[in-house]
């Protein structure tokens, strides 16, 4: 069976094409001569059609050949001829490997991990239980002086009553810890203990009075606390701690 094969190139615009012609045999099944057959492709700058025409019940195909050709635009379809610029290609050089000698410096951290609900550690001067792996501190008691790490007292004693609490980061890097005081007839409201970036107490002092039954409260994504009062007429407050807010 001979099959004429037209190949028509384009360049550039619609008016200069260009186009080449050639004799091929191409053999077809008998089976496949009943059908006829009709498939489409888009046309680039860069495809080229090739035109398939038997004496048989008139078999037509059109097929895609890439021929690069030179443009002023990107085309659709890929880079027949490998990129001139090639990725950057990975270090020569390996990274260091890691240290092979345990640090001459550990950590302070605890050689017991911490199992929570694990109450096997009994604090006898606090008598408190705690779980292997943590510490505890008394750093206030209800109606005495808070003692700062500079040696001096607070103002304020330590309010009673301690309800819903939360710890809230501060701009100069520490951090404090606000707790609602659920005393009624408006002697409540919430208090503030103040902590450095190392842990070490530096101030307390009021945040909230003249309120009545501070119970439940919140933390807030903007580094607030809600404090909410427990009873009929109760509110819900708003603190900002921050001292440079």
């Amino acid at each position: 069976l001979s099959v004429a094969l037209i190949i028509v190139s384009k360049k550039g615009n619609a008016s200069e094409e260009t186009s080449t012609s050639a004799i091929a045999s191409i053999p077809i099944e008998e089976a496949a001569l009943e059908m006829e057959t009709k498939e489409t492709f888009p046309v680039t700058d860069e495809t080229t059609l090739v035109s398939e025409t038997t004496s048989f019940n008139n078999v037509t195909l059109s097929v895609p050949i890439t021929i690069p050709t030179a443009s002023n635009h990107p085309t659709f379809s890929s880079s027949v001829e490998p990129s001139n610029h090639p990725s950057p290609s990975p270090t020569e050089n390996p990274t260091s490997y890691p240290s092979l000698n345990p640090s001459s410096n550990p950590s302070s951290a605890p050689v017991d991990p911490f199992y929570f609900g694990d109450l096997s550690i009994i604090d006898d001067e606090l008598g408190l239980q705690i779980s292997a792996g943590l510490s505890v501190k008394l750093i206030a008691k209800a109606g005495e002086r808070v003692d700062y790490s500079n040696g001096q007292s607070s103002e304020e004693r330590f309010h009673d009553l301690l309800d819903g609490a939360g710890v809230i980061p501060v701009s100069d890097g520490g951090y404090v810890y606000v707790s609602n005081a659920e005393v009624g007839k408006r002697k409540g409201g919430v208090y503030g203990l103040y902590f450095d970036k190392d842990g070490s107490v530096k101030e307390y002092k009021p945040l909230l009075e003249g309120t009545t039954d501070n119970c439940g409260g919140g933390l807030t994504p903007w580094n607030t606390w809600i404090s909410c009062e427990e009873y009929d007429e109760g509110q819900c407050w708003q603190i900002d701690p921050d001292p440079s807010s």
